[in-house]
């Protein structure tokens, strides 16, 4: 027959494990946030969370799996949150265009069609944004703003008085 302390320690023994752990990752995202690149930011966090999530479940548990479906869990839901949380915390950056500055065409921009611009060093395809003016080659535009890989843009006479 078992003793009633050994039945305590084999189920306490798995939830301080997974809550020990959960710490321990936790303080390693804490202690080397800065050290970690963009790829691994908010990993050890996102783990260690799961792990002391565990340790919950475990501890309000009837039974205590094996090993084995423990660390199944714990990959499982890590994984899972990994994946689908993590972006969450991430803003993508926005390129912008700063306001009203200069490129020059180098294909005709017909009216309501798209063209192409020399824009800071590289070529772009650009549109008007007056759908009823054309621009010939070789003048200067502005760009008023930017469409997915498409520059918008005016004609310089549009500007002068």
């Amino acid at each position: 027959m078992l003793s009633d302390s050994y039945l305590m320690w084999s189920r306490l023994a798995p939830t301080l494990f997974w809550f020990v752990l959960g710490i321990l990752l936790c303080l390693l995202e804490l202690l080397f946030a800065k050290k970690l690149g963009r790829n691994y930011k908010l990993v050890p966090l996102i783990i260690g969370i799961n792990s002391i999530i565990l340790s919950m479940f475990l501890l309000r548990a009837n039974y205590v799996p094996d090993w084995n479906w423990q660390i199944a869990y714990w990959m499982g839901l890590s994984a899972v949150s990994v994946i689908w949380l993590r972006p969450m915390f991430f803003k993508s950056k926005k390129s912008k265009i700063q306001d009203a500055t200069e490129a020059k065409t180098i294909s005709n921009i017909l009216a309501g069609k798209t063209g192409k611009v020399i824009y800071e060093g590289a070529i772009w395809h650009a549109r008007c944004n007056d759908k009823t003016i054309a621009i010939a080659p070789d003048q200067t535009v502005y760009v008023l703003g930017r469409e997915g890989n498409t520059l918008i843009v005016a004609p310089e006479n549009l500007f002068q008085l």
